[in-house]
């Protein structure tokens, strides 16, 4: 083991060039020798690269796609290269420009076999047309030197700094997870009264206003099955837990977080009931602040209820009846009913016994 410190930063970048120049020429020679045997000449293949490359008439494409090649082995090892520049070894008596070096010495070491490569077609251009190949090379040479430095980030690689949400956008990505791909019960639970709605009216000739009743009914409906099984699995995965009061956050925030998860959600089966007819739908879509805001309230009763989310469903049916039949008063008394279930859902939450233990 050498006795100078800087001789041994320069070797151990040269030995991490080295290993990765090793997992990079296995799919380098693949590529090159499966894009050879695959053509009906693949003698003429190497030939036509070698004088493209090495041949009194280069050809520029060729030119550009082996700088390009280069210029990628060099950006794909520098993360590599550089992954430990902010550990132990910034403890060693080197400067930043010497490290900085040592990371270009060592993306020229992975860029070896590329270098081998254009070695072997410069070899295959002069036996072919005798051609003075050495200058060609070191201009090939001081390429991969130029890509490497290229690539040498400016900065010192280390540890991502990234995005942790605080507040309610914890709160919601917390929910968010608990729900996950139990999301996909709920929207097809949420479809079943659309299919059905689009069955309806496909298969029958309706005067329009009982079309749009129609849509109204389906819409309301679906949001309801959808909200039902939602608020349920949102309640099994990640239940309002009594400790939660204890947390800098009121009621009305943990019940206003609850709600708009639910609603986001359901925005999209309110969107596929507008193609049915657009101004039915929204009455539907109206009706949404009062269905989650009551379904908020639900999941904190849903552990002291043997009848589960039945609750809510028969509201559900009873809203889309109403809404469906008689559209403009059903609306009204939606609207005017949103901030009382508003206060019924905190009180709700308001009223969790701190004390009562939960199966997990």
């Amino acid at each position: 083991m050498p006795s100078n410190p800087g001789i041994a930063l320069w070797l151990f970048h040269l030995r991490v060039g080295a290993r990765l120049a090793l997992r990079s020429s296995a799919l380098l020679f693949s590529a090159l020798l499966a894009a050879v045997m695959f053509d009906m000449y693949p003698a003429a293949v190497v030939q036509g690269l070698a004088l493209g490359l090495f041949g009194a008439r280069p050809d520029a494409g060729e030119q550009m796609m082996v700088a390009c090649l280069a210029l990628l082995l060099a950006l794909w090892a520098a993360p590599r290269v550089t992954e430990g520049l902010r550990g132990w070894i910034r403890h060693l008596p080197a400067s930043r420009a010497t490290m900085r070096r040592a990371v270009a010495a060592a993306l020229v070491v992975v860029e070896a076999p590329l270098a081998l490569s254009l070695a072997l077609l410069a070899g295959v251009a002069r036996a072919r047309a005798a051609a003075a190949v050495g200058a060609t090379l070191a201009v090939w040479a001081v390429v991969l030197v130029a890509a490497a430095c290229i690539a040498v980030p400016l900065r010192e690689a280390g540890p991502r700094r990234r995005f942790r949400p605080a507040g309610e956008l914890l709160a919601l990505r917390i929910a968010w997870r608990a729900l996950g791909r139990r999301l996909a019960g709920a929207y097809a639970a949420g479809l079943l009264p659309l299919g059905a709605t689009a069955l309806f009216l496909a298969n029958n000739d309706l005067p329009r206003s009982l079309a749009a009743a129609s849509v109204r009914l389906g819409a309301t409906l679906s949001l309801s099955f959808f909200l039902s099984v939602a608020a349920a699995h949102l309640a099994a995965r990640r239940p309002p837990w009594p400790w939660a009061r204890s947390l800098p956050r009121s009621s009305a925030r943990r019940i206003g977080t609850d709600a708009i998860l639910l609603a986001l959600h359901a925005l999209p089966l309110a969107l596929l009931a507008c193609f049915f007819d657009a101004r039915a739908a929204a009455a539907a879509v109206a009706a949404l602040p009062l269905l989650v805001l009551r379904a908020a309230a639900h999941m904190r009763a849903l552990g002291e209820r043997r009848t589960g989310s039945a609750a809510f469903s028969l509201e559900g049916f009873a809203l889309a009846a109403s809404i469906a039949l008689v559209p403009r008063l059903a609306l009204a008394a939606a609207a005017a009913g949103a901030y009382p279930a508003f206060l019924a859902a905190r009180d709700a939450e308001r009223g969790q016994k701190v004390s009562r233990w939960r199966e997990l």
